[in-house]
């Protein structure tokens, strides 16, 4: 049976998204003119619901095949292809942008692609990387790398990881983002080991499959209207206060307590115990937001580092937001409509590859 979509985690994704686009204008305008300088938190909101889901995806495939390792395969190729269209597709308007942006000749773009194709096969988190063109690439990178590590622990170890692991290892690799840099921001933070991207999302995505085992108990809970309106309340808070965190302070070793504001907000939310907004073109609206939201993660941030290059310098701060706005939410429809079509096309494209590459006694066998 389908899952059903939830439309409130839609919504987050959306206006999540929508803060980071905000966020990465410091680039364009500096600190002084630009909004939510402590944006980059948002982050946070999607390795928990990714650690969430991949604990969910857990739970609803039962035992799986028995095979921990085949399990894991199976799970990040869904995981990949769910996803990769439009990364790549992402990837690729930013490198050419980029490279009209510079004016780069022949041999600047082929030394470019050479030293940061990598990043276009999501391996930004693991160092291998040169120049980066679409540095929002490390979020997907650093997931998988994570997902990679937890999953097939979760499959082998499963009570143990629930009760002991997880949780300590959570608060544990929490304390050392802190210790060592203040606060769980700078992903390509170099932690000596790996980055800090890395650590940030082994951290974030045990606390979200955290978060699923707790939501368990908590559907159980039959709530009177008082009690949905108090958790209504305490939802919205949780997120209004980190959305003002974000607007008006930085990083800081604060982090850590609105984190926690946003678990919360995140278990509400996923729980379905309050009141939320309904109806059938309510759950349009707010799946096609959801469904925006990650090519806009992935589409803007070229903008934001070359843009100015093209603009004239008479440009007002209101014409430069409006034209980084404009080419942002065009270049995300874009990639929605190129990795649409690529899905519904892939097995054609993988055919026609065959038969040009390879010998048609050799597809025979």
């Amino acid at each position: 049976m389908a899952k059903e979509r939830n439309h409130q985690i839609d919504l987050w994704r959306f206006v999540f998204s929508v803060i980071i686009v905000i966020h990465h204008t410091k680039n364009m305008f500096g600190d002084d003119k630009s909004k939510f300088l402590g944006g980059s938190l948002a982050v946070e909101f999607f390795f928990l619901v990714s650690g969430y889901l991949m604990m969910a995806s857990i739970e609803r495939s039962g035992q799986g095949t028995g095979s921990v390792t085949l399990d894991t395969v199976r799970f990040i190729k869904k995981k990949w292809c769910g996803f990769y269209p439009e990364v790549l597709v992402a990837w690729g308007m930013a490198f050419i942008f980029t490279m009209y942006a510079s004016r780069a000749g022949i041999r600047e773009i082929l030394s470019r692609f050479a030293s940061g194709f990598l990043e276009g096969l999501l391996l930004f988190s693991t160092g291998l990387v040169g120049n980066s063109v679409n540095p929002a690439t490390w979020y997907m990178s650093s997931m998988l790398l994570g997902m990679l590590i937890l999953y097939p622990l979760i499959r082998k170890y499963p009570k143990a990881m629930k009760y002991y692991i997880m949780p300590l290892s959570a608060i544990l690799l929490w304390g050392w983002m802190c210790a060592e840099d203040r606060n769980t921001r700078n992903p390509t933070y170099w932690m000596g080991l790996t980055y800090k991207g890395n650590i940030r999302a082994l951290c974030e995505l045990q606390m979200g499959a955290i978060l699923y085992y707790i939501n368990q108990k908590f559907k159980n809970v039959n709530f009177t209207k008082i009690g949905k309106t108090v958790l209504t309340v305490v939802e919205w808070g949780c997120y209004m206060a980190v959305i003002l965190y974000m607007y008006f302070r930085t990083a800081s070793k604060k982090d850590v307590f609105f984190i926690t504001l946003m678990c919360i907000a995140v278990l509400i939310t996923f729980s379905g115990k309050a009141y939320y907004f309904k109806g059938k073109n309510v759950g349009t609206l707010f799946t096609f937001l959801g469904k925006l939201s990650f090519p806009l993660f992935l589409s803007h941030h070229a903008y934001t580092l070359h843009l100015n290059n093209l603009l004239p310098e008479t440009f007002t701060y209101s014409q430069k937001m409006a034209v980084y706005l404009v080419c942002a939410c065009t270049t995300a429809l874009a990639v929605w409509g190129i990795s649409a079509l690529l899905r519904k096309n892939s097995g054609r494209i993988l055919q026609a590859g065959k038969r040009l590459f390879v010998e048609k006694e050799a597809l025979n066998v």
